[in-house]
């Protein structure tokens, strides 16, 4: 079935969960129980997330969110249905993006997708957020546009990190 998103672009449901199979790799290999890698979610939006700097816009002193920020949220909330299971306490949260053009700066990318999670009902506040990566992807015409955004979530132990490891950083 064929429908057009919040963007404008054209989706095909199919596709996207073929991309969605195709594209990502494999969870990792946790220190927690293998059925834990089973419930990993994979969420797959065909538009690129905007800067962070490009969010918020002023105009007549009122702070607003911009156009190009809703329509992605919008689009994030049209086809982002899964919801993370209560008894998840923590989660890592790795991004794979397909840039539009060069030169992007990746860091600007984390919270845009971080809000566009939350405001789908993925989770309730990104502050189970224990660990974030994100990473830029080559494009692929074949199997997905420019301007894509892959996200894997997976749950953790804990939230925070043993303080063994903080010390090796210190001395």
């Amino acid at each position: 079935k064929r429908w057009r998103g919040a963007c404008g672009r054209r989706v095909n449901s199919t596709l996207l969960r073929e991309r969605e199979r195709l594209l990502l790799p494999n969870p990792p290999h946790h220190k927690f129980h293998s059925h834990y890698l089973t419930i990993a979610m994979r969420l797959y939006l065909p538009v690129a997330p905007p800067s962070a700097n490009r969010i918020w816009r002023v105009g007549r002193g009122i702070t607003f969110i911009s156009q190009e920020a809703s329509a992605y949220y919008k689009e994030a909330s049209l086809l982002w249905r899964e919801r993370t299971p209560d008894e998840w306490k923590a989660c890592s949260v790795s991004i794979w993006i397909v840039p539009v053009r060069r030169g992007i700066d990746c860091d600007n990318r984390i919270k845009p997708v971080l809000d566009a999670i939350t405001k789908a009902g993925v989770w309730k506040d990104d502050s189970i957020v224990a660990d974030v990566s994100i990473k830029l992807v080559k494009p692929n015409k074949k199997l997905y546009p420019r301007g894509a955004t892959f996200v894997e979530i997976l749950p953790v132990e804990e939230k925070y990190r043993d303080e063994k490891e903080v010390l090796l950083w210190t001395t």
